[in-house]
């Protein structure tokens, strides 16, 4: 990876090391604006250096490492999708000011749809899961349809999203390269780390990390402090609690991509199997 990329990286990961409140992701954000030339020519360069082209290319456009409300339920995927009728709307948006950029990622259940002209599909999957909270489901309200769903989302501020990489792709595309010891990714996979780590010091309620890579990084973070369940064949789910700051912040790890990719188990055996792992835990540690 030339230097330029290195650099932007390094500086990445540097501004993800200081992330503990909204307030330094407005920050982070502000910085990614500025940063649009820099963004650009890093994304040319991993393109470039990984291979990546097709539905697995690294787009230009401004990075997406957090949305929604980030203290409730956390879910964490490998990098934002792209989609070129719905991106453009909403890179075109985002360019106009840093206010109009910020406020879309941190409301982007209330302000999405009007940018897009629609709601993306992908978001009605991890909606099921504020069962994973304390009266999840009471606390964002019996919504039915795809619209009463999104603004409940918006209103109860009980989830959101953070992403290990933040640059859109159709396809992840990063995930076998963060795994290898190639040194030209160095810094991206230290980013891809900080960026685990940035989410955690956030104190969400529950980070839900549903991907076979955000597994690895997290369990290789946080060793020996796992109780596991099996889910299906080569697949299981893995829970540790961690105090942060006076906060507590359960961890549930499933290394499959549970909403986009096929799976043989269902959300009712995901749940059951987190009562299990949670009262492992709690009669091991006395809680």
């Amino acid at each position: 990876m030339n230097e330029n990329a290195n650099q932007f990286l390094a500086d990445y990961a540097n501004k993800l090391r200081s992330l503990n409140s909204e307030d330094d992701l407005r920050q982070l954000y502000r910085w990614f604006w500025q940063s649009k030339k820099a963004i650009k020519s890093t994304a040319n360069e991993i393109n470039k250096v990984l291979k990546l082209d097709g539905k697995y290319e690294i787009k230009p456009d401004l990075p997406c490492l957090a949305v929604g409300s980030v203290i409730r339920l956390l879910v964490l995927s490998v990098n934002p999708g792209w989609k070129e009728d719905l991106n453009s709307k909403e890179d075109k948006y985002c360019q106009k000011t840093e206010e109009q950029y910020i406020d879309l990622m941190l409301n982007i259940f209330e302000k999405g749809p009007d940018v897009w002209k629609q709601r993306i599909r992908w978001w009605g999957k991890p909606f099921w899961f504020v069962r994973l909270l304390n009266d999840g489901v009471k606390r964002f309200g019996n919504a039915n349809s795809s619209e009463a769903k999104w603004r409940s989302a918006h209103k109860s501020k009980l989830i959101g999203g953070w992403e290990l990489f933040p640059f859109h792709s159709e396809s992840d595309g990063i995930s076998s390269h963060i795994r290898d010891c190639n040194p030209d990714v160095y810094r991206l996979r230290e980013s891809v780390e900080e960026s685990v780590r940035a989410a955690i010091r956030m104190s969400p309620e529950v980070l839900l990390i549903a991907s076979p890579v955000g597994t690895q990084i997290v369990h290789r973070l946080f060793p020996d402090k796992w109780f596991c369940e099996e889910l299906g064949t080569n697949t299981r789910i893995s829970y540790c609690s961690l105090r942060n700051d006076g906060k507590t912040t359960e961890i549930f790890t499933i290394n499959h991509q549970i909403f986009s990719a096929r799976r043989s188990f269902t959300n009712d055996k995901i749940l059951k199997a987190v009562k299990v792992l949670r009262s492992k835990w709690h009669r091991q540690h006395g809680r």
